[in-house]
């Protein structure tokens, strides 16, 4: 064997010099601390909810969903987690930004490579006064690395920022699952609000076809005038009118909640049932707790943790670049003299690249780099406003359906009770027939406006979900 002993323990020295400057090695460039931000004590909606019922808890594993205890809901939810396209397309871009970070963690690892030749030369007898045969055979075979020495943290920002990347597309990702989540919840309930309408519209469609014939017959036996008719054909085309456009936007919504179940919209089936009940009371918490809960919020602030981190590369691209590499291997004119000991060779080559001048170039990447923390910085306090915002939307227009659902349904108890009223008269001779009628088509008028406040709360409830991230 050759003398390995001599330039293994050299190797070994320098490797181990090249590992302590590694580790002394300093990171340059600002380090990352998160920007405060006043939250408000609370939302000023909250002072009505005092008499609103306690809120359920929230189901083991954060399936916010399940609140709502509807089986139908559940199987929509499952198969837009796993069937929606724009949220697949959004794991793998999760996915691409986790392997950047392995890329940026390579550019601090040794880079060895290997490689084997052989050559056949013929060499001038004039440049190297050879005698004899100037041909001849060179065997040759080794490894080669190469290292950076992250002396100035370069490296070490890289990995940071690639890093906070991947960690915002983590967040996006779980934003836009919580988007598509409430999306299918919220159309779910706009569908079967519908539905709800469509069953009192039918009625009335039916109370205003038997006015209109009650009316046809004293037209023809001269008791009204053909203008009674033409009201009463009027109100009834009306209510066809009400009915078409409803089944219309029925139609819409199911399609759209196809489409982010990940499902054909020719082939999806879907079994309505009306809408009743109440939603749960959905606890909006406080302020503070939405910079935890909202994945948006967590977004921008990773994003601002990777514009930071830019900010170290840019500086230390103003900083000496250190690379060591090496060559280890056999040499010979002949493949059988490898054994020898005088076939080794190896080399070790520091090499050291300093910027001095490169037109500005470098001043203007760092500029670059300080201007894009600062627009993150903005985009961070942004969408915390527009969160309050949306927090403090849902828990207003919470109040505020609450009240007209409210108002709603004492409407539609008391015209109840006044058809029942009517119908008793009418059953005594008191009234006449079309008296009857009206005060039934205003019953199912208030329980259709009744059916569609209910709705608005259900859809209101998962919109303040989607404000509050998902979790209270």
């Amino acid at each position: 064997m050759f003398e390995s002993n001599h330039y293994s323990i050299s190797v070994l020295r320098g490797a181990t010099i090249i590992a302590g400057l590694a580790l002394v090695g300093c990171t340059v460039g600002p380090d990352y601390q998160a920007p405060e931000f006043a939250s408000p004590a609370g939302y000023s909606g909250l002072q009505d909810m005092d008499g609103a019922p306690l809120p359920p808890p929230l189901p083991e594993g954060g399936l916010w969903w399940l609140v709502y205890n509807d089986p139908t809901l559940n199987d929509l939810i499952q198969n837009a987690d796993n069937q929606n396209r724009t949220l697949r397309g959004a794991f793998n871009r999760w996915q691409r930004a986790e392997t950047l970070i392995r890329r940026e963690q390579a550019e601090g690892l040794p880079q060895i490579g290997t490689e084997a030749s052989y050559t056949r030369e013929k060499l001038s007898k004039e440049t190297l006064q050879l005698d004899g045969d100037s041909k001849q055979n060179v065997y040759n075979v080794g490894a080669a690395a190469a290292m950076e020495l992250d002396l100035f943290g370069r490296v070490r920002r890289l990995v940071e920022a690639a890093t906070a990347d991947a960690n915002a597309e983590q967040e996006a990702l779980q934003d836009l699952r919580l988007f598509i989540q409430t999306e299918v919840a919220s159309t779910y309930f706009q569908i079967r609000a519908i539905e709800s309408e469509l069953g009192y519209v039918s009625e009335s469609m039916g109370t205003r076809q038997k006015s209109l014939d009650v009316v046809t017959k004293r037209f023809e036996g001269g008791a009204v005038s053909d203008l009674d008719v033409a009201q009463a054909e009027s109100i009834l085309a009306s209510a066809r009118a009400d009915y078409a456009r409803l089944k219309r936007s029925q139609a819409l919504l199911i399609n759209a909640l196809a489409v982010l179940t990940g499902q054909p919209a020719p082939t999806f089936d879907l079994e309505i049932m009306p809408l009743v009940g109440t939603p749960p009371n959905i606890p909006p918490g406080v302020p503070s707790e939405l910079l935890l809960r909202r994945p948006d919020i967590r977004q921008a602030e990773r994003e601002l943790v990777a514009a930071n981190a830019r900010i170290g590369v840019a500086t230390a691209n103003f900083y000496p670049r250190i690379v060591i590499a090496g060559d280890i291997g056999l040499s010979a004119l002949d493949a059988a003299q490898w054994f020898k000991s005088s076939a080794g060779f190896w080399a070790i080559s520091p090499q050291v690249s300093i910027p001095l001048f490169e037109g500005g170039r470098l001043r203007a990447n760092l500029n670059e780099s300080e201007l894009a923390y600062a627009e993150s910085i903005d985009n961070y306090e942004q969408t915390i406003l527009a969160a309050f915002a949306e927090v403090e939307d849902a828990v207003d227009s919470w109040r505020y359906i609450r009240e007209e659902r409210v108002a709603e349904s004492d409407s539609a108890n008391a015209a109840a009770r006044a058809q029942q009223i009517s119908s008793s008269q009418y059953d005594g001779g008191l009234i006449d027939f079309i008296t009857a009628l009206d005060s039934e088509r205003t019953a199912l008028d208030s329980q259709r406006r009744l059916a569609e406040s209910i709705g608005a709360e259900y859809v209101n409830s998962v919109r303040l979900i989607r404000a509050i991230g998902g979790s209270w």
